[in-house]
């Protein structure tokens, strides 16, 4: 067997790669840690609004997304959020990130598992996110729209509201009964003409303020009892 000490860092990497792009990152959780993540995630039975496992509007008006893939500096702690937002017209100072605990429902949409690597995770969630981000704004204004006694082409989308004239509702008033509405699929996407955040520079990252601040946990910063280190 060679002796790890003759290998580069660079040639390790690419021979424990399952892409030859990049390192490849794959995570499971343990059933104790999926029920903890499925509660940080979604909260008490029966309140907000899920209409996917990616996102979850709260009577609070907080809008929480789950990222598929793992933050390792390359920004998607703020792309994938950037691209809900697109469609789902939302305050982007709502927002909340959470990753997504291990399942199936979060697996790659290409390799069918739940990785991250290959320089894939934008591209990959690119239409993915953008429809969580529509289907939802499509049932909050259905639901506005029978609050209002109005038909749904009769109202419009800013900033976390539904607007009818001089009227403006909350996503988060409208979280319970859009969750009570019946699953729509295939919504269009927005035209790119039409697009307030993709390719434009009008948002900071989303994780800036813990790496500033000191907050941001990494794998180093996570122990155990019992568990030693090896380097």
């Amino acid at each position: 067997m060679k002796d790890l000490t003759q290998v580069s860092r660079r040639n390790f990497l690419k021979s424990s790669s399952v892409l030859t792009t990049g390192l490849l990152i794959s995570f499971t959780a343990s059933a104790g840690a999926k029920k903890l993540a499925s509660l940080l995630a979604y909260g008490p039975a029966g309140t907000g609004f899920s209409p996917n496992v990616f996102l979850k509007i709260g009577t609070d008006n907080t809008i929480r997304i789950l990222l598929t893939h793992v933050e390792m500096g390359q920004g998607i702690w703020t792309t994938l959020p950037m691209l809900v937002a697109e469609e789902l017209d939302c305050d982007w100072n709502q927002i909340v990130i959470e990753h997504a605990p291990a399942g199936k429902e979060f697996n790659h949409s290409a390799y069918g598992m739940q990785i991250t690597g290959g320089s894939s995770s934008t591209w990959s969630e690119f239409d993915r996110y953008r429809q969580a981000g529509a289907t939802a704004r499509t049932l909050l204004v259905q639901a506005a729209a029978q609050k209002l006694g109005v038909k749904p082409a009769d109202c419009r989308t800013e900033n976390s509201q539904v607007i009818v004239g001089d009227k403006k509702l909350n996503y988060g008033e409208l979280a319970d009964a859009a969750a009570k509405l019946p699953s729509v699929s295939n919504i269009p996407l927005r035209d790119p003409k039409d697009w307030k955040y993709i390719g434009k520079s009008r948002v900071e990252r989303l994780d800036a303020p813990e790496k500033v601040n000191g907050q941001a946990i990494f794998g180093i910063d996570v122990h155990f009892p019992g568990v030693l280190t090896a380097v």
